[in-house]
C-alpha cells in the first residue's frame, strides 16, 4: 500500500468512526491545523457513497427519539410559566404607556417650563462656548431645583 492509499484508508476509518479515541483526537488536531489534511479528508469523504449511512426506518427512529423525551418534567414547564407571567413587559403598549406617564408627570410638575426659562439665558450674550453656558446653566438650575424641594 502506498502512502496516499494508507492515508485514504485512515480518513475512511475516521469518517466511519472505526479509530481509537486517541487516534481520532490526533486526527482532529491535524485537521484543525493542516489545510492539506483537510483537503485529503474532503476528497475521501466526497468519494464515499454513503459514509454516514441511511436510516432504515425514519418513522421508527422518530418514534424512539420522541419516546426518549421527558413527558412531565416540571423544570420544562416552569420557564414557560415565567414567560407568560412577564410577557406583558415586552409588549410595546407597555413601553408607550410608561413613556406617556413619565412625560405627563414632567409636564404637570413644570419641569419643561423651568428648563425653558433657564435655557433662554444661554442664548443671550457672548461669554464662552455654548456647551460651557449649557453646563453652568444646567448646574445652577439643578441647584435651584434642589433648594426649592427642601
Amino acid at each position: 500500500m502506498t502512502d496516499g492509499t494508507q492515508r485514504q484508508e485512515m480518513w475512511r476509518q475516521y469518517i466511519l468512526g472505526e479509530l481509537s479515541p486517541g487516534k481520532r483526537d490526533e486526527l482532529d488536531q491535524w485537521l484543525a491545523e493542516d489545510e492539506t489534511a483537510l483537503e485529503e479528508y474532503l476528497v475521501v469523504f466526497e468519494s464515499m457513497e454513503h459514509p454516514i449511512g441511511d436510516l432504515p426506518d425514519i418513522y421508527a427512529f422518530t418514534d424512539r427519539v420522541m419516546n426518549a423525551l421527558p413527558v412531565n418534567d416540571s423544570s420544562v414547564n416552569q420557564p414557560l410559566q415565567l414567560h407568560r407571567k412577564w410577557a406583558w413587559i415586552k409588549h410595546p403598549i407597555t413601553h408607550y404607556t410608561i413613556a406617556a406617564s413619565i412625560t405627563l408627570l414632567l409636564i404637570t410638575s413644570g419641569f419643561f417650563d423651568r428648563l425653558e426659562q433657564n435655557a433662554d439665558h444661554l442664548w443671550s450674550g457672548d461669554n464662552g462656548s455654548i456647551s460651557e453656558q449649557w453646563l453652568s446653566r444646567t448646574t445652577s438650575w439643578l441647584d435651584s431645583w434642589n433648594r426649592s424641594d427642601k
